[in-house]
């Protein structure tokens, strides 16, 4: 018997009872038993159900951008999660000098250096990040933080790299 020819043949056995079941249990809901656990089919499932991820809602997205717009630091780390999908990790890694080559302009193609994997990746800045980027660098200049090209992008209060810890914890 061929894998494919197995695979149906299972799919067909599993369709069965899941009828079977389907049957027991309104035939439970009719009698007035439907108090009792429903009976268990007597194979586990051939495909298990998944639970897709939790995701914010746009409504729930914008509630989170409104709450920190007067924290620059939390804004822009919040928008760049959102926008560009990256892990906080990732995110955490970058340094100034991978989204701006001097501290002013935002540069449309950033290049990570801490990935899944330790590789190399690059990406794409959605438009509407490069204004919000802009803002943030000039808040860092206006805070004195550094801007040199080797600086961390997210620093905590003591001047250093934002920990994963410290961000999760805003």
């Amino acid at each position: 018997r061929s894998a494919v020819q197995s695979y149906h043949a299972r799919a067909e056995h599993e369709s069965k009872w899941m009828r079977l079941h389907m049957v027991m249990c309104r035939q439970r809901s009719q009698s007035g038993l439907d108090f009792l656990p429903p009976p268990r089919p007597c194979c586990p499932m051939m495909f298990p159900s998944f639970r897709a991820p939790e995701t914010m809602t746009a409504a729930e997205q914008a509630a989170l951008l409104r709450a920190t717009k007067d924290a620059p630091r939390d804004h822009v780390l919040y928008s760049m999660a959102l926008g560009t999908g990256l892990r906080l990790s990732e995110l955490l890694g970058l340094n100034v000098g991978d989204v701006s080559p001097d501290g002013r302009e935002v540069r449309r193609r950033v290049t990570l250096r801490v990935t899944k994997g330790d590789r190399r990746g690059e990406m794409f800045l959605p438009a509407r990040l490069i204004p919000k980027l802009r803002r943030f660098l000039a808040w860092k200049r206006a805070h004195a933080e550094s801007l040199e090209p080797d600086a961390p992008l997210f620093v905590s209060g003591q001047r250093r790299r934002l920990s994963p810890r410290a961000a999760q914890w805003r």
